[in-house]
């Protein structure tokens, strides 16, 4: 798959906003991500506005997180609120005793391998694992035509 052929509608791109601006990283990227809707994650401790270039479907200016504390145990509260604590439970034992293979020495073969140990273990519970482990291998697809294009 190329990058021409997704559709930009498909694609949210969640970014994590640690300083306030994000010019020069957007900048970099904006070849790539320019095309596709970005979900930027202020951090709560961050007191300024963020600095977003003109140019990138970000929707409201960012999205960020009000409560103080551990996130997550508030991200717990809020999947238990969703009736999604059974996925919870099945994923954060699964990558903490997650193992990668000595072979995976990049990180595109990481993010490969991570994909098909998803898509074989999590993937039978719920559809949204198969798209999410289909969705990582395409992003190293997209990357190395990135990389090889420049």
């Amino acid at each position: 798959m190329s990058l021409d052929e997704i559709n930009k509608n498909d694609v949210d791109i969640v970014i994590g906003a640690l300083n306030a601006d994000l010019t020069p990283f957007l900048n970099t990227w904006r070849p790539f991500f320019s095309r596709f809707h970005l979900i930027i994650v202020k951090d709560p401790e961050l007191k300024e506005d963020l600095n977003i270039p003109q140019g990138f479907d970000t929707g409201q200016p960012y999205v960020w997180r009000n409560e103080r504390g551990d996130a997550v145990e508030s991200l717990r509260k809020k999947w238990e609120r969703k009736g999604s604590m059974k996925l919870m439970e099945k994923s954060v034992p699964f990558f903490e005793s997650l193992k990668l293979p000595e072979s995976a020495v990049t990180v595109e073969d990481c993010v490969v391998e991570l994909a098909k140990a998803v898509k074989e273990q999590l993937g039978s519970g719920d559809p949204a694992f198969t798209q999410a482990a289909d969705a990582m291998v395409n992003w190293v697809q997209l990357w190395s035509e990135v990389n090889s294009s420049g």
